[in-house]
């Protein structure tokens, strides 16, 4: 609610990046309308605790600009413009998830929802990990299963990543995210499986209690109680399946981000 706007002066109004947008407003209507009509489900409320499986993305030619602009920085960042915002997976993302679908199928069995961002690499990890098979080679969504996707589950938007690289703060992705958990806690099932981002996920466990970074096509399995503050609380955490290519003991998949006591800012990595 902006009362006064009209005799604040232009040097005293916020910056234009922190303002509420058309899309911001989207994903909260969406999440709202979602949440209250899967309430409906389960009249006696949602269950006491929930256990959530995380899963980044596998590998997406973002990713793969990304690395290559570490050491070709002119030409990375041309393959990176080129793979676009709504990337694809690479071959070696497709590799990753043909790799840990067998776990995947297993945990797919006891869940009752799946969650994805709506990009295409997130879209596309969630099918294959958790879809049956049909007859051209492909995957579809399992019967049985619920099958939802969540725009508010998307990685950085434009807003978060000026913030994050020009106000050292990430105040709108961790509301964001804050909107996201509660939405989580209010969902009817008890055992769900969320597909999406590195950030995204990063922040949002931090923010349930945990320290944790999300490689390509990585499991994590966290058990979480209700709490006032967030929603969630996370129980207890463990790494259920991982690409080969990726070495669970790597310091920088646990306890390698920053603090959650404040906004401070991290360098931004493909998501």
């Amino acid at each position: 609610k902006l009362e006064g706007a009209a005799s604040r002066s232009p040097s005293s109004a916020p910056p234009a990046m922190c303002m509420p947008d058309a899309t911001a407003q989207r994903w909260k209507l969406e999440l709202e309308s979602l949440a209250k009509e899967l309430e409906a489900e389960r009249p006696d409320g949602p269950p006491a605790k929930k256990t959530i499986y995380f899963i980044r993305h596998a590998e997406s030619m973002s990713n793969v600009a990304r690395d290559h602009m570490k050491k070709q920085r002119i030409t990375g960042a041309v393959r990176l413009c080129s793979s676009g915002f709504d990337s694809p997976l690479s071959s070696r993302g497709r590799a990753q998830l043909l790799e840990v679908r067998p776990r995947a199928r297993e945990i797919g069995e006891q869940i009752e929802a799946v969650i994805h961002s709506p990009l295409k690499r997130a879209a596309e990890t969630a099918l294959v990990l958790f879809g049956d098979e049909d007859d051209t080679g492909g995957y579809t969504q399992p019967q049985g299963t619920r099958w939802l996707m969540v725009s508010g589950l998307k990685e950085m938007r434009f807003q978060e990543h000026a913030q994050a690289n020009l106000m050292r703060s990430q105040s709108i992705l961790r509301a964001r995210v804050r909107s996201f958990i509660k939405f989580v806690s209010r969902l009817p099932w008890e055992r769900i499986a969320l597909v999406g981002h590195s950030r995204f996920f990063s922040t949002m466990l931090r923010l349930m209690g945990e320290e944790v970074w999300l490689r390509n096509a990585s499991i994590w399995r966290v058990h979480a109680a209700p709490e006032p503050k967030f929603g969630l609380h996370c129980v207890a955490k463990k790494l259920v399946a991982t690409p080969a290519d990726i070495d669970p003991a790597d310091p920088a998949i646990v306890g390698d981000v920053a603090s959650s006591s404040d906004d401070s800012h991290e360098e931004l990595s493909a998501n």
